[in-house]
């Protein structure tokens, strides 16, 4: 198993399990570093699942890939994912207005993950009242 398949399937199940996180993952090939950031800044803060789910991945990445380097950030760090290879939402995920890089798009899938009729439609109308919300703030 490569170090790519390894975290996204950790990613998926740290995610499973702390619901109310989205993480983000780029890879940086000439410097061999693999970049997972994770939004809100408050649990990545302050939950203690995550963080002892997080320091678990640390650990099992570095005895499997060393000397690749795993870089775990946030919404504050300098370090950040700019071109996300993949990205995963917790069930759970709320967008934060305040915190505009992120997808906007999550926040309907979640709320409207579960209702089987809504899903089958076609997300146009979703994506119109985002495009007219976007142009609100930007006004």
């Amino acid at each position: 198993m490569n170090a790519q398949i390894f975290l996204k399937e950790r990613i998926e199940e740290i995610v499973s399990k702390v619901k109310t996180i989205q993480v983000s993952y780029e890879y940086f090939k000439y410097s061999d570093t693999h970049v997972i950031e994770v939004i809100p800044l408050g649990e990545f803060n302050s939950n203690e699942l995550y963080k002892a789910l997080e320091n678990d991945l640390y650990i099992d990445f570095n005895n499997h890939f060393f000397p690749s380097t795993l870089l775990i950030s946030t919404e504050d760090s300098l370090n950040r994912v700019n071109n996300p290879e993949w990205t995963v939402y917790g069930n759970e995920y709320i967008y934060d207005i305040n915190y505009p890089e992120c997808d906007f798009e999550p926040m309907f899938v979640n709320y409207l993950n579960g209702f089987s009729e809504i899903l089958n439609n076609d997300f146009s109308e979703v994506l119109k009242i985002k495009e007219e919300y976007t142009l609100a703030l930007a006004a």
